[in-house]
């Protein structure tokens, strides 16, 4: 568990970078300016629009940040065939410390084969330059960036909140699928700590609230919910767990997976097996090799970090062929969790928040 926990904090700083990959439909140098009206008939009003972040005439795509009285709301807008269309809408968002949020865009980076990367800044700052010890600095900045199934998911945020030498909480946190790694101070003086906690949180843009983040680890143990979470383990760290197709030994195998692999039990089926989700796909387990919350420090971890041997980026696929959608692009720069294999060659890995399949030759330890 520490190796993975601590190895994420790197992936903080490179998610602030960005680095999902998607063709962007309708991109075009000519794309007309909307009509914002028009576009934004659907949601209620009385508002007022604050911002337009994103350089709409080449993307097709423009983040708007919305005041509606005294909450806020992000919406995303994109140009296709038929015209702008409204992507996605946010839940409404409150003010922070008396402070109304800023919208950044993201960077958008193009390659030979037209791919952007995209993700947008959400972020609360009450303006005072700390000069005395009584000053207070708040600031906390929020990253969402699209998710393969394309809704907006939060990955990250940044934040300190001091009052003088009063260190409430300064530091950054990565949001897995999983987990949310802490890394920064937690007291005046204080040397900087790297934290965790186990969690499930709804980070889809449509229901996310600024309220409901947990901005230091004390926060998240007080809200955690593990229902419905559980491990791979297996009887040894080498051995790997069958994911069926079935609740049956002789249903089709879809992968065998390693100890400290997370998995969201959907159901259980019987006494023997669970209808699971693991990194996006379902299948069956057999439920007596799921460790539950309260077991996971018994759990001989198995789970391992690899890069990729390979001297050009790599795509990482929905399921395990070549012929799958591409949902990233594997860099260089960054590690992945290997979860699992398959008989065919693929290994199912967590990429930078993404689950996906890579062809196991282009693995390195």
């Amino acid at each position: 568990m520490k190796r993975i926990i601590s190895s994420s904090l790197v992936c903080l700083f490179l998610c602030l970078m960005g680095s999902t990959i998607w063709t962007e439909a309708g991109a075009s140098e000519s794309v007309p300016e909307p009509d914002y009206a028009s576009l934004l008939s659907a949601i209620e009003g009385p508002y007022t629009i604050l911002q337009t972040v994103g350089a709409g005439e080449k993307s097709g795509r423009i983040f708007l940040l919305l005041q509606q009285e005294d909450l806020y709301r992000i919406c995303i807008a994109t140009y296709e065939d038929t015209g702008w269309q409204l992507e996605a809408q946010s839940s409404l968002l409150p003010k922070r410390w008396d402070v109304a949020p800023q919208l950044h865009s993201g960077t958008y980076n193009k390659s030979d084969d037209i791919l952007y990367m995209a993700h947008f800044y959400l972020d609360y700052y009450d303006g005072i330059t700390p000069q005395t010890e009584g000053d207070i600095v708040s600031d906390v900045t929020y990253t969402f960036r699209r998710a393969p199934d394309a809704s907006w998911q939060l990955v990250d945020f940044n934040t300190g909140y001091h009052v003088g030498d009063a260190i409430h909480y300064s530091g950054g946190a990565f949001l897995s699928q999983y987990w949310i790694s802490y890394g920064g101070s937690f007291a005046a003086g204080a040397p900087r700590e790297d934290r965790w906690v186990l969690v499930k949180l709804d980070r889809d843009l449509r229901s996310f609230s600024v309220d409901g983040i947990p901005l230091t680890p004390d926060d998240a143990l007080r809200m955690v919910n593990p229902d419905n979470l559980a491990m791979v383990n297996n009887p040894g760290p080498e051995d790997k767990l069958h994911l069926r197709s079935g609740p049956s030994r002789d249903s089709r195998s879809l992968g065998k997976y390693y100890n400290g692999s997370f998995v969201t039990i959907l159901e259980y089926t019987d006494n023997e097996w669970a209808r699971v989700d693991i990194l996006g796909v379902e299948g069956y387990m057999m439920h007596k090799y799921l460790a539950l919350p309260a077991q996971y420090d018994d759990v001989k971890w198995g789970t391992t970090q690899w890069g990729l041997d390979s001297e050009e980026p790599q795509p990482l696929y929905q399921s395990p062929s070549d012929s799958a959608d591409i949902v990233a692009y594997v860099s260089l720069r960054t590690d992945m969790y290997l979860y699992g294999v398959t008989e065919t060659g693929w290994s199912h890995v967590l990429y930078e928040n993404m689950g996906g399949y890579i062809q196991s030759d282009y693995l390195r330890q």
